[in-house]
């Protein structure tokens, strides 16, 4: 059974908190494999847009919007983040699926899904290097 494709879409550069095309303007397509056809159109970032996206980066973090807020408020929005990928499981599998060329979407995006919460329920420091997500399944001391 061949999975049908979804409509061919064009990526832009997420940087500074919008969408944009590649300061060049350069793009290149991805191909589904089995067919060949064109799954989409991407925005082919350079070693320009690079530098604006880090200091895009190092904007925000020194003034203060993500790296100021109470750690509460950031489990908030990525519970929200959590609840988006739940909500778009299934096209996010099928993209996955068609873009590998599979006959169909495997549980991939649900480890995706069951590892997003969890994560964003852990309360500890994100600077302590030994701290990593744990397995989906796996319980988190201190989450709330």
């Amino acid at each position: 059974m061949t999975t049908p494709l979804p409509q061919i879409v064009r990526t832009r550069i997420y940087i500074d908190g919008e969408f944009v095309d590649a300061i060049d303007g350069q793009t290149f397509e991805t191909f589904e494999p089995a067919t060949g056809q064109v799954l989409a159109t991407v925005a082919a970032g350079a070693a320009a847009d690079i530098d604006a996206a880090v200091a895009a980066a190092r904007r925000s973090f020194d003034e203060g919007s993500w790296s100021r807020i109470a750690p509460v408020e950031r489990k908030a929005i990525l519970l929200q983040f959590a609840t988006l990928i739940e909500a778009n499981a299934a096209d996010l599998a099928l993209f996955d699926a068609v873009e590998a060329g599979k006959p169909s979407p495997t549980p991939r995006m649900a480890t995706c899904r069951t590892s997003s919460r969890p994560c964003a329920g852990m309360r500890r420091r994100l600077t302590r290097s030994s701290e990593r997500c744990p397995q989906p399944g796996r319980a988190i001391s201190g989450s709330s």
